[in-house]
C-alpha cells in the first residue's frame, strides 16, 4: 500500500464531528512564474514558478445554544482571515522547494474548498502541474487534520489541464452512477469556475 493510500484509509476510519459555529473554510491555490529568479547561463530551475498556498475560515451568527455555552466557559471559535500557508517552488514538473508560513488552523470538523487558479503565463501546463502537486499535497494536510473536502474549484481556461495533471498522482476519471458504491480510496469533485463543467476524480479506483 502506498503512502497515499494508508493516509487515505485511516482517515476514512474517523468520521469528522459536526460543524460548529465556524463557516465552510476555503484554501487557494495561485501559481505564477517567476521571471528573474535562478536565471543565469545553464540554469536548470529556470523558469521557476511559486505556488501559493493560503486559507481562511469565517463565522457563522452565534445561535442560543451557542451564546448559552459562551456563558458557561466555552471556547468561542475564532475569525480566520485569509493567511499564508506555504509557498511550493517548482521547476520542469518537479517541486523543488517549500517554505511554510503558518500552522494550518482551520476548525477540525468543518468542511470546505479548495480553488485553484494560474497566472496565465506561456507555460500554462507546468503552471497547472504545480498546482496539481499542491493540490494532492493539501488534499492529505486536510484529511489528516480531520478537515472534509467539499469540492476543488478550478480556473476554467485550466480546467482539462489540471485533470491531466492530476492523473499523473494516480487519480483517474470517472462517471457518478446515482445508487451506485465507487469502490475507490477517495473521490475528488472537480468544477470550474465560472460553472459549467464537473469531473469527479478517484484514487484507487
Amino acid at each position: 500500500m502506498s503512502a497515499l493510500s494508508a493516509v487515505l484509509f485511516l482517515s476514512s476510519c474517523f468520521p469528522p464531528p459536526s460543524l460548529g459555529r465556524s463557516a465552510d473554510w476555503v484554501v487557494t491555490i495561485k501559481t505564477n512564474v517567476v521571471e528573474k529568479a535562478l536565471n543565469y547561463p545553464n540554469s536548470k530551475l529556470h523558469p521557476l514558478i511559486r505556488t501559493a498556498v493560503s486559507f481562511e475560515q469565517g463565522l457563522l451568527e452565534q445561535t442560543t445554544v451557542d451564546k448559552e455555552l459562551a456563558k458557561k466557559g466555552g471556547e468561542p471559535d475564532i475569525d480566520i482571515p485569509q493567511t499564508l500557508y506555504e509557498y511550493h517552488y517548482s521547476s520542469h514538473f518537479r517541486t523543488v522547494g517549500m517554505r511554510r508560513f503558518k500552522e494550518l488552523i482551520i476548525k477540525p470538523g468543518s468542511t470546505g474548498v479548495i480553488r485553484v487558479s494560474t497566472s496565465r503565463s506561456n507555460l500554462a501546463q507546468e503552471e497547472a502541474n504545480a498546482a496539481a502537486s499542491a493540490t494532492v499535497r493539501l488534499y492529505l494536510d486536510l484529511y489528516m487534520n480531520k478537515m472534509p473536502l467539499r469540492s476543488i474549484v478550478v480556473q476554467g481556461e485550466i480546467f482539462d489541464q489540471f485533470l491531466q495533471e492530476m492523473q499523473r498522482y494516480g487519480f483517474r476519471t470517472f462517471v457518478v452512477v446515482p445508487g451506485q458504491m465507487v469502490p475507490a480510496l477517495a473521490v475528488l469533485n472537480i468544477r470550474s469556475e465560472p460553472s459549467g463543467r464537473q469531473q469527479y476524480l478517484s484514487y484507487g479506483l
